[in-house]
């Protein structure tokens, strides 16, 4: 007796429930015009696993779904939403790269539309691929040439956020916020055990000026979705609202996710400085290779 069918036998007496898997398994069986027999032997197991899987007496092991991913020939994201169905951790891949240019279009439409405020694409290692006008403007501003080679500094969230080169001393409880910033990356570090994921961690643990206790100030703060942050520059103070939006392009994968930080004017002055900066011949003369663009 298999060991799918031995835990067919120890679950004869649970009582049937719809589960996803069982839905997607079915759907996707129809979809390749096999029936449970034909599929179980295909597989090399019994009819009877087959329908269990589907009712939901039984519970399929990461194996099987990959076995039915390759017998389905599914997409790495449709694989993925098998996995998840059967509540496992959806494959790693290598999402983190570059916009395609049709996604690098449509980005760019909603990064112009955010203007005057700042706005940025992120990748899940924090990487930016894309930003406005008001963004580049904020870095300037902040005595930074984002993206210039010449001074060294990376195009990486957290390295903006994080180096003595980038924002760290003109951002306003800059250790609350770090501290905040470090924990969504560890708790996506302890949800993949992805190895760049772990590089990152490795990184940023050892910038100068976090705590040993970041992890309980971290809790204290608490954001996700959204946060706040005020920045001290030469010409004033500036306090920014920003919402995170995730971008899941359908031809990634399940968990291939970009981000999207919109920042919003926290208070009156800020909002009228943006939009005066908006005014300026120097303004529409910005230029970087990752400058968003609708065309």
């Amino acid at each position: 007796m298999s060991q799918d069918e031995l835990s067919d036998k120890s679950e004869l007496d649970d009582q049937p429930q719809e589960a996803a898997f069982g839905r997607m398994l079915k759907f996707w069986r129809s979809q390749s015009g096999l029936s449970q027999a034909q599929l179980s032997a295909r597989l090399g197991t019994s009819s009877r696993h087959i329908s269990f899987l589907e009712t939901g007496r039984s519970r399929p092991s990461r194996a099987m779904v990959q076995r039915l991913q390759q017998e389905f020939d599914l997409s790495s994201r449709e694989g993925n939403l098998l996995l998840q169905s059967a509540g496992f951790l959806p494959n790693s891949v290598a999402t983190r790269q570059v916009l395609g240019e049709r996604l690098k279009r449509q980005m760019g439409w909603m990064l112009e539309k955010h203007e005057p405020y700042p706005a940025f694409i992120v990748n899940d290692l924090g990487d930016v691929l894309l930003f406005n006008r008001a963004w580049l403007n904020l870095m300037q501003q902040a005595g930074l040439k984002a993206g210039c080679e010449a001074s060294g500094i990376q195009m990486n969230m957290y390295h903006l956020f994080f180096s003595e080169e980038g924002m760290r001393y003109v951002i306003d409880g800059w250790e609350d916020f770090s501290c905040a910033l470090l924990m969504q990356v560890k708790e996506q570090q302890l949800l993949t055990n992805d190895s760049k994921l772990n590089e990152l961690m490795e990184w940023l643990e050892a910038y100068p000026g976090i705590p040993k206790n970041w992890s309980e100030v971290a809790r204290q703060v608490r954001f996700d979705s959204s946060y706040d942050i005020r920045v001290t520059l030469p010409q004033s103070d500036y306090s920014m609202k920003t919402v995170v939006t995730a971008i899941e392009p359908i031809t990634l994968s399940a968990n291939g996710t970009f981000k999207l930080h919109s920042y919003f004017p926290g208070d009156l002055a800020t909002q009228q400085w943006w939009q005066s900066a908006a005014t300026r011949k120097a303004y529409g003369e910005l230029k970087h290779p990752l400058l968003a663009t609708a065309t």
